[in-house]
């Protein structure tokens, strides 16, 4: 297993296929205009018959986040998709 730490959009550019595909805790750090994106690089990132797993904690409505959260801990992933 490799472990790469490259944006979702760079990764689906290089072409590369993989059986299995895990998201844990990123997935609402997209946004809302950003979903389809991530949704086809996935679907574009699998193999035939390939598997993905996306686990999420959302919202029924867009909020804006926590400032502590986004401060200390999304910092890095909220500056890549805004």
């Amino acid at each position: 297993m490799d472990v790469l730490l490259i944006d979702y959009r760079e990764l689906a550019a290089r072409g590369d296929k993989f059986d299995k595909i895990v998201c844990v805790g990123m997935f609402e750090h997209v946004g809302q205009a950003y979903l389809p994106v991530y949704m086809t690089a996935i679907k574009d990132m699998l193999k035939p018959g390939g598997l993905s797993l996306l686990y999420t904690i959302t919202h029924t409505t867009e909020v804006p986040g926590n400032p502590w959260i986004k401060k200390y801990i999304s910092r890095r992933l909220h500056s890549i998709v805004t």
